[in-house]
């Protein structure tokens, strides 16, 4: 009865570790899938698509790269619908960039700053898997501007500044079949500063093959100012 007993205990801990196996989160292939080709919600004050924002460089101009920005208004939201093989744990990065400018003290010779925003805290944005929240771990980095005299480099700071990228992690759960992950804006308001991300794209790493259909959003512009 022993014997048998452990034929059957050692058969439960080798289906155990298959099922680990299967569903863990560890190695994987990484899958791209770019912002501006998922779908995006229609709130008029919610996002557009950049077709050639430029990245911040501390050295100057930096790489052209195609985002969602005007991530602001509350209830926006960027849809992923992502079709998996199997069921397993998954690995999400985000990369993003804070969009949030305090520019108080530019006019009166001060400084102007793009605001640290930690995504971690779930003030500014949500990620959900599947309807299920899935928290994100990172910060997205701040950065302080100082304008010239004649303020000949004003628009950097509405332009590169706002697109100093930085990646930021959730730990998530796929089903076998299609999974929909909805980055959702919360509108988060500070006095002047409404804070916003501009965003460039996810990776999922999952041992799954991934596929998706993009959405053409080449007719969404920026919202005209004035």
């Amino acid at each position: 009865m022993k014997f048998k007993g452990l034929l059957i205990a050692g058969a439960a801990i080798t289906m155990a570790l298959g099922m680990a196996a299967m569903v863990g989160c560890g190695g994987g292939t990484d899958y791209t899938f770019e912002a501006e080709k998922a779908q995006l919600s229609q709130n008029a004050d919610g996002v557009a698509v950049y077709q050639s924002a430029t990245e911040y460089s501390a050295e100057g101009e930096g790489a052209a790269v195609e985002i969602v920005g005007y991530f602001t208004a509350a209830d926006a939201n960027i849809i992923w619908k992502i079709t998996s093989d199997k069921e397993c744990d998954a690995t999400l990065t985000l990369r993003a960039a804070s969009a949030s400018a305090d520019a108080a003290e530019l006019f009166s010779g001060g400084k102007g700053y793009i605001k640290e925003m930690d995504l971690s805290t779930g003030t500014y944005v949500t990620l959900d898997v599947n309807g299920t929240n899935a928290k994100l771990d990172g910060k997205l980095p701040g950065l302080e501007f100082t304008p010239a005299e004649d303020f000949s480099n004003f628009m950097d700071f509405y332009g590169s500044y706002m697109n100093n990228y930085a990646e930021v992690t959730a730990k998530i759960h796929l089903k076998a079949g299609e999974n929909t992950i909805t980055l959702k804006s919360l509108g988060y308001t500070d006095g002047a500063v409404q804070y916003g991300i501009n965003v460039d794209k996810i990776t999922v790493t999952a041992p799954a093959t991934l596929t998706w259909t993009e959405t053409d959003n080449t007719g969404r512009t920026p919202p005209a100012m004035g």
